[in-house]
């Protein structure tokens, strides 16, 4: 445009001289004037040509500005551009719906003043993440639309120059996600008094992703392992490593079983805590199969370490019921045995006594008509059978000088030529309590009895010891085996007895039958504790 000035003004000038000048010059002057001419038209020509493209290049940017346009309105996110300061400059229409107001009202009004106002400081700290030209940034922000309604939004921004005005802009996309971000603050608010519930029942909730190796807790469940939040690493490693020894190959191979075959899993199982002490843990629950996502187990885990301890303590009290009972019981047949024992001894083995003695009388006067041998024999068989019973019933060797003497003289009363009885007795054992000897000596009496009247033997073995604060008993036959090893099977008040008695010692017995014979294990440990 200057150039061209410059020859319009040049030919003014030449046209004013050739005016007011020498007429001999004017031809001269005329040759000129048309190369100016010329040299106009093409200048004219050129910018004609120019104004044209300018034109075209308008109407090409006013429609490519209504296509913008038409996108910028029909977008399904809100756009905002703002200066540095948040005065909205531009607009689109869903920006306007989700804030509820016109175009006119919000053009030039500070987008901050729709902000929550306990969200401002999220806005500010947005601002100030892109305020640097060309970064970008993000936040979940909350608006105030003019009818009051609150809207959860994600708003994300960039920062560039405007290369009309050559100042920094803010483009800020807005997206509603109120209805989501409802949902996700009740699903959390759900999950936290779920976690406060079962936390105070005392559940934790577990889920594990087997093929990375990955074990999600919450806070109780963590807790129960003795260790923090922080220290978790969430491998499935930390988690069995806090498991008891003996229970952790076990509680593995369930967990692998009921993954691969889509059992419910329920397994009890201990876990190392803090201090040495052990935790009695209940794990529950069952293989998760949800669509688009790999299958994996989940569920509750249960501190039962109160109830189990509840559960130890009602054993103990039934144990302790159940020891009080069989000892009244046995404390009331040992007195009722001294009693008939007495009553034997002392009133009807003195009648026979008197008998025979009258009877030997009468016969050496010869009052007698018949020979009385017969006579005298059977009332000696009957004495010495009273005698017996009276013995058995009430064990006066035993009284007097111990169990090894008691045992010696049972094993000769009962060895006859069908039954021979061999007896290994230390003689350590009359070291115990004479209630404990007599325990002993009852047990040995009644598994006896039962190799005489049921096992057909005819061989017995009996082994009895005393070391290091334990008894040993075993008692062999080769008779015709109990066929069960399984005491609540097994019938007979006598086999009963010995069950109960062993039990009321805390014994262990081990039976084993074969048609070869039965052995018979008794073992009883912390001997101190019934005396000296």
């Amino acid at each position: 445009m200057k150039k061209k000035d410059k020859i319009l003004s040049s030919y003014h000038d030449r046209i004013e001289k050739g005016i007011v000048g020498d007429k001999t010059n004017v031809q001269t002057e005329s040759k000129e004037q048309a190369v100016l001419l010329g040299e106009l038209q093409i200048a004219q020509l050129e910018l004609e040509m120019q104004n044209d493209e300018l034109s075209m290049a308008v109407s090409m940017l006013k429609a490519e500005r209504a296509k913008f346009e038409s996108f910028f309105n029909l977008a399904p996110t809100g756009y905002f551009i703002t200066d540095l300061l948040g005065i909205v400059k531009e607009v689109n229409q869903v920006g306007l719906d989700l804030l509820d107001i016109s175009k006119f009202k919000l053009t030039e009004q500070r987008l901050q003043s729709f902000i929550l106002p306990a969200d401002l400081e999220l806005f500010y700290n947005l601002w100030k993440r892109l305020t640097p030209n060309g970064n970008k940034a993000g936040e979940i922000i909350r608006f105030l639309t003019a009818n009051g309604q609150v809207l959860h939004t994600q708003v994300e921004g960039i920062s560039l120059l405007d290369n009309f005005s050559e100042k920094n802009l803010i483009y800020l996309t807005v997206t509603d996600i109120t209805a989501n971000r409802i949902l996700e603050l009740e699903r959390k608010d759900t999950a936290q008094r779920l976690e406060l519930t079962l936390s105070a029942s005392g559940i934790g909730t577990w889920s594990v992703d087997s093929e990375n190796n990955q074990l999600f807790l919450d806070k109780y469940s963590i807790s129960l392992l003795g260790i923090s939040v922080e220290e978790f690493d969430g491998t499935a490693k930390m988690f069995f490593d806090k498991v008891h020894h003996e229970d952790k190959q076990q509680l593995k191979e369930r967990l692998r079983e009921d993954f691969l075959y889509k059992n419910e899993v329920e397994v009890e199982f201990r876990i190392n805590a803090k201090g040495g002490k052990v935790k009695f843990v209940m794990l529950k629950g069952l293989r998760v199969e949800v669509a688009g996502d790999k299958p994996h187990l989940a569920g509750i885990i249960v501190d039962i370490t109160k109830n189990k301890h509840i559960e130890e303590v009602r054993k103990q009290l039934d144990s302790e019921k159940h020891k009080l009972v069989y000892e009244t019981t046995f404390a009331a047949q040992e007195r009722e045995r001294s009693r008939i024992s007495s009553a034997l001894h002392d009133s009807i083995c003195q009648l026979l006594y008197g008998i025979r003695l009258n009877l030997q009388n009468l016969e050496r006067s010869n009052k007698l008509p018949l020979d009385m041998t017969n006579v005298n024999e059977l009332i000696a068989q009957a004495i010495k059978e009273i005698r017996s019973l009276s013995n058995e019933l009430t064990p006066s060797v035993l009284k007097d000088f111990g169990l090894v003497a008691e045992i010696k003289g049972m094993v000769e009363r009962l060895t006859s030529p069908s039954l021979k009885i061999k007896a290994k007795i230390c003689p350590s054992v009359d070291s115990i309590s004479s209630e404990l000897q007599l325990s002993v000596y009852r047990i040995i009496q009644e598994l006896l009895n039962n190799c005489i009247k049921h096992a057909r033997a005819t061989k017995v073995e009996i082994m009895l010891c005393v070391e290091n604060q334990e008894i040993i008993l075993g008692v062999n036959d080769n008779g015709i085996g109990i066929q069960s090893a399984n005491w609540d099977t097994l019938k007979g008040s006598g086999l009963r007895a010995i069950k109960n008695r062993v039990q009321l010692l805390n014994g262990i017995i081990d039976v084993q039958g074969s048609s070869k014979g039965t052995r018979i294990r008794i073992n009883i440990v912390n001997v101190h504790k019934y005396g000296s």
